[in-house]
């Protein structure tokens, strides 16, 4: 379940960049494509009520979104850094007069605030705390235990980092760590970092209660998900009952304590029973990497048993994308639903598919391209030609690359034209299948 904690929709600070400004179509589509399931807009020094409510009512089938803010701080020792507060969305009203009240008269470009002056006026609204951390501007170590001070609830205060490596390793030593996306260009906001939570939540609370590795809430959301009584036997005199569930389930132990048999035999006992899974046994890495190896220092020539070299199929294959899978729960909701409404059974338009766009590398190498015959004619410009060539072959010169251009340009035109239309159409269906779903009680 992806999450971004570290969203902007405004252009606030002069720093900001216009990228941040965002629409609610744009914000609609760009939070879907990204699949992400829970954003707080944390904007500069300001929240503003009107904007998260529009945007939670438009993005509410697909996504929660929590209200946020993010402020400068500077404490007494002088030192400044960002910290960013989320509210519970069910106090929002409350949440937008604290923040209106705190920056009252301020100059948002330059304003400070101290971590007990932020803490007095928003702690109220039932809120998380992230500080940047090895993130410019950093809090530092000092500042860091003195929030840890005022809050006085560790499990409510985060620290995020820069990436996702430095959040790996502070993650390992026990670290409240997040990350957000920090959007600067809403065009791009799908290719932006973001943190995945491997137990979905609810609402702001359950991620609280998830925070404070609360046993009940883990239990319960464990729970909800599908899982297998199966009997490990690392040997065939010993019997164990473990239950796994249907996500990534790992085996830790010391050298020596049949790890690898206990995998291998809920392994073959899964398969057994006919449900698919893969297995990894650290040890067997070695193994695997150096039968990947194997080959022979020999020329093939495949033309001589009249075989296809599948040069065409193999460039499709590496050329593919990963995209999220369908969740079978989603299958099993439409055809539970699917008789709800025989008005919508009419509308052909809801069985439509996504379109896909042919071959989108095209544009990439059409508008590289471009940039480079601008650039070649720029530099022509600046040569005297008439030194080197005749005049005649300063005309074929001219023709051919104005005819270059000219070609240049209409197959960037068509394929701009294809992926806008394509994006364009698929957003339209998405949309309007939402709007039958919702008038029609299906899914």
């Amino acid at each position: 379940m992806k999450i971004d904690l570290h969203c902007h929709t405004k252009q606030i600070k002069s720093g900001d960049g216009s990228g941040r400004n965002v629409t609610k179509e744009l914000f609609c589509r760009k939070i879907f494509d990204a699949d992400v399931k829970i954003v707080a807009i944390t904007n500069h020094n300001s929240f503003d009520k009107e904007q998260f409510c529009d945007f939670k009512d438009a993005v509410s089938e697909n996504c929660q979104l929590w209200p946020g803010v993010e402020i400068d701080i500077k404490q007494y020792n002088h030192s400044r850094w960002h910290l960013i507060v989320i509210a519970n969305p069910d106090n929002v009203e409350t949440f937008s007069n604290s923040v209106n009240k705190l920056f009252s008269g301020e100059n948002l470009e330059t304003c400070t605030h101290t971590i007990k002056e932020v803490y007095d006026c928003l702690n109220k609204c039932d809120v998380i705390y992230i500080a940047h951390f090895h993130k410019k501007p950093a809090i530092s170590e000092e500042d860091r235990q003195d929030l840890f001070n005022i809050v006085n609830d560790s499990s409510r205060v985060f620290d995020e980092t820069s990436d996702n490596r430095t959040l790996g390793v502070f993650a390992n030593y026990g670290y409240n760590v997040m990350i957000g996306s920090d959007v600067k260009d809403w065009n791009q906001y799908e290719l932006s970092t973001f943190a995945d939570l491997r137990l979905p939540i609810a609402n702001f609370q359950q991620f609280c209660m998830l925070a404070k590795r609360d046993e009940t809430i883990i239990n319960t959301l464990l729970n909800k998900r599908e899982t297998y009584n199966l009997i490990a036997s690392p040997h065939k005199s010993v019997k164990i009952p473990i239950t796994i569930y249907q996500d990534v389930n790992i085996i830790f132990g010391q050298k020596g304590t049949g790890k690898s048999e206990i995998l291998s035999s809920l392994y073959n006992q899964m398969l057994s029973n006919g449900m698919n899974c893969k297995k990894y046994i650290g040890s067997e890495k070695d193994d695997d990497f150096k039968a990947l190896l194997k080959t022979q220092d020999m020329d093939r020539d495949l033309s001589k048993i009249e075989a296809n070299g599948c040069d065409e199929e193999l460039k499709r294959i590496f050329e593919w994308n990963d995209t999220n899978p369908t969740m079978f729960q989603s299958y099993i909701n439409w055809y539970s639903t699917k008789d709800n409404s025989k008005n919508k059974s009419r509308m052909k338009i809801t069985d439509s598919t996504a379109l896909v766009v042919d071959n989108p590398q095209r544009y990439t190498l059409y508008s590289s391209d471009r940039k480079s015959i601008k650039q070649l004619i720029k530099t022509l410009k600046s040569i005297n030609c008439e030194l080197y060539l005749d005049d005649n072959d300063i005309s074929r010169l001219n023709k051919s690359i104005s005819k270059i251009e000219q070609n240049n340009y209409k197959l960037l035109l068509r394929d701009i034209i294809d992926i806008k239309s394509t994006e364009i159409t698929n957003y339209s269906l998405e949309k309007i299948k939402n709007i039958a779903d919702r008038n029609s009680d299906t899914l």
